[in-house]
């Protein structure tokens, strides 16, 4: 279901509403998180002992890449929710139910995109008119590490590595999710900055092609 698609309600506290039901859900969800049992220290063996004490730190980063995601879903879907509100403050639209707008959030936390199947697939083919990167045709990602490791992968015109920054989200991908723009920008080569358009909701998808301007680690330059 395209969330992009469906109002939030008449008037703008609706849409209010929705923001506030989603902080909420995912500040609960948060708290779970730290509160889940510590890992007990092993005493039975070196091996043991060495996961043992390796299990804490794995633990810790997988939380905060869990927290990481969980805000940067809040930050989009408190940004659609208000959006919508404003443009329902003059039009009506068909209101979100309460189950409806629990599906979209669960999706969202599992990083799933909103097309799927044979309609992916037809979005991708009408997609790839445009040039990687750009916002008719977003580099699609798994979550923020996501993201990030595939900016990483990116390299300048005299094969330096990238700097990179997100900018903030920019309304809906092609794909019925919210995409982000990375500023990203080389020191000594080319190209000096540009914006990459990055839908992160595509669990489990690693791309391979580089954005046009870049040579790319592990996988094939832009055609």
């Amino acid at each position: 279901m395209n969330f992009a698609k469906r109002g939030a309600g008449p008037g703008v506290g609706t849409g209010t509403a929705l923001a506030s039901v989603l902080a909420l859900a995912l500040g609960a969800m948060a708290l779970g998180a730290m509160a889940g049992p510590a890992w007990a220290q092993e005493s039975d063996g070196s091996d043991a002992a060495m996961d043992a004490a390796t299990k804490p730190a794995e633990e810790a980063k997988a939380q905060l890449v869990e927290e990481e995601t969980e805000a940067q879903v809040a930050e989009q879907a408190t940004a659609q929710a208000t959006a919508q509100a404003t443009v329902q403050a003059t039009v009506q639209t068909e209101p979100v139910e309460e189950e409806d707008f629990a599906a979209i959030l669960s999706s969202m936390l599992s990083l799933q995109s909103q097309t799927q199947g044979d309609e992916l697939e037809a979005v991708l083919e009408q997609a790839s008119a445009f040039p990687l990167g750009s916002a008719e045709n977003p580099v699609r990602a798994a979550g923020p590490p996501g993201q990030r490791a595939y900016l990483a992968r990116l390299r300048c015109s005299d094969l330096s590595r990238t700097q990179f920054y997100r900018a903030g989200s920019a309304g809906m991908s092609p794909y019925g999710n919210i995409v982000d723009i990375y500023i990203v920008s080389c020191a000594s080569g080319t190209p000096e900055n540009s914006e990459i358009y990055i839908d992160m909701y595509h669990s489990g998808h690693v791309e391979e092609a580089a954005v046009p301007g870049y040579g790319i680690t592990g996988g094939r330059a832009a055609e």
